[in-house]
């Protein structure tokens, strides 16, 4: 990564972050008190939304799950389990998901206030909100 992509990135990033921090209520600490830094949000989230496209991908090429579906649910309640403890989105009752079609993002806002344009972040072509968008140049 060059510098001048480097600093577009890093703006990129501080915005995604300052748009969650507003929907989600979500103060600059940790709960116990130790600071994010600048990126820590959105690299957290973006290595959950990898983990969702990974079962998603599997889901749709195979090798199929052992478990079958019920194992392939205990994983995605994981990974939500996990974006609610850095989010807090279902104290706030906003409806988060994982989109089990591998052919966009895994991790989305079904709430009607994106698609009203209440809650302003990256959508999707259906009007869901993405909660850890690629960045691109």
């Amino acid at each position: 990564m060059n510098a001048r992509r480097a600093i577009h990135f890093a703006d990129f990033v501080r915005h995604h972050e300052k748009m969650l921090r507003k929907i989600f209520k979500v103060p600059k600490f940790k709960s116990k008190g130790n600071p994010f830094q600048d990126g820590d949000l959105y690299m957290r989230l973006q290595k959950l939304e990898r983990k969702a496209a990974a079962i998603a991908l599997q889901l749709c090429n195979g090798p199929e799950f052992e478990g079958g579906y019920e194992q392939v649910d205990t994983l995605c309640e994981k990974i939500l389990d996990e974006v609610d403890r850095l989010l807090g989105f279902r104290k706030l009752k906003i409806k988060v998901f994982i989109n089990r079609d591998p052919r966009g993002h895994a991790l989305k806002i079904g709430d009607d206030d994106v698609r009203t344009g209440r809650m302003v972040i990256p959508t999707d072509w259906g009007g869901y909100g993405i909660l850890a968008p690629e960045y691109r140049l």
